[in-house]
């Protein structure tokens, strides 16, 4: 079963009030392309040959404290997949702790790392594309053609072959059944999320339920699977099916945030697999500069600027199980710009735990 609506790339702007509507009410879209389009084999091919490069090879564009970098590359030992992350090309470096670019390994071919760069420019089109239809408030010009401040990021994720089904189960995804304190002996309010509540199962994660913090995501998969979904309403978890030359989309955090909740960031996560599995999600940011609050009145709007339609309770769920789990990013007052979001937001990832030392120690100093 699945609740994703599939649109033709060709067709995108046409069928504009129908990519809304769907995005408002699950947070996901798929976006099919032409059969003989090889954009996706070819940046496939090139996550695949730079993974299969010696640990030493992919050393060379780790993130580290010495060299203080953002993007870059990080092992398997830290969330038990391997992955990469690359900036936009114009990218400039600069004083701003987020604001770097990449060294790619002196033996990874130089086709491979201009197909990847095609493929970002190919994406990063898409990004400005969508939302340009989705909130035009935005203002794509000045957020996202803005590269040299850009923050989005292109994220290859690397899961490696496991020879044993011997992690875990994991039962961290099951809030639809959960009572909080407010909700008990809530009458008929709490009868009705009752009545949304699926049976508890625990289950074995490649990566645990989460929602991003971008404006959106773009995905590719490959044909493994894996990737789930839950459903606003029942809370269900829905398979997102792998079908070729196609990419997954979904509403992030800082879109909500700037949207005063429009479209609601939507729980995802990858189920556990044997085989060797690749994902690559272009995360679309803002500069780094982008004032939040110019978008939206303030973090969470007010209630009677509150649709009232049947995602009012929605919304007030999925922020506070972002808050409840850490998935806000920590405190959000004072934060202005989407640089300062984003470095909030950094506590909540193993592969940046050096920035947020850092940050730490620059603030004591600072008091």
């Amino acid at each position: 079963m699945s609740i994703i609506h599939s649109f033709n790339y060709h067709e995108l702007t046409k069928n504009k009030e129908k990519l809304i509507s769907e995005m408002m009410k699950t947070g996901f879209i798929r976006i099919q392309f032409d059969s003989d389009d090889d954009q996706f084999k070819g940046i496939h091919t090139a996550v695949k040959r730079f993974f299969q490069l010696s640990s030493e090879s992919k050393q060379e564009s780790m993130k580290n404290q010495t060299n203080m970098k953002y993007y870059g590359y990080f092992p398997s030992k830290l969330d038990g997949k391997e992955g990469l992350d690359i900036p936009h090309l114009a990218l400039q470096p600069s004083e701003h702790v987020l604001a770097n670019q990449i060294t790619w390994p002196k033996d990874y071919d130089k086709q491979e790392i201009a197909c990847i760069y095609a493929y970002y420019t190919f994406v990063h089109e898409l990004a400005m594309l969508l939302l340009d239809i989705l909130y035009p408030k935005i203002q794509i010009q000045e957020t996202l053609v803005n590269t040299a401040k850009n923050l989005s990021m292109l994220r290859f994720n690397y899961y490696p072959t496991h020879e044993k089904d011997d992690i875990p189960l994991c039962k961290q995804d099951n809030d639809g059944d959960e009572e909080s304190e407010e909700g008990k002996g809530g009458g008929e309010r709490e009868e009705k999320r009752a009545e949304k509540r699926t049976e508890t199962r625990a289950v074995k994660l490649a990566c645990e339920s989460h929602i991003d913090s971008s404006l959106i995501t773009i995905l590719y998969q490959d044909d493994v699977g894996g990737l789930q979904i839950q459903d606003p309403i029942t809370k269900q978890w829905l398979d997102v099916e792998c079908i070729e030359n196609s990419l997954i989309i979904n509403t992030g955090k800082l879109l909500g945030m700037m949207s005063n909740h429009q479209y609601i960031p939507v729980n995802h996560r990858v189920l556990f697999n044997l085989q060797e599995r690749i994902s690559i999600p272009y995360f679309v940011y803002p500069h780094y500069d982008t004032v939040i609050d110019q978008y939206a009145p303030s973090d969470y709007c007010t209630d009677e600027n509150k649709s009232d339609n049947h995602h009012h309770e929605e919304k007030e769920q999925s922020q506070g199980k972002a808050k409840d789990k850490g998935q806000r990013g920590g405190d959000d007052e004072g934060i202005v710009t989407c640089g300062d979001y984003l470095i909030a937001s950094l506590p909540l990832f193993k592969e940046y735990d050096y920035i947020t030392a850092l940050i730490h120690n620059k603030k004591e100093k600072a008091d």
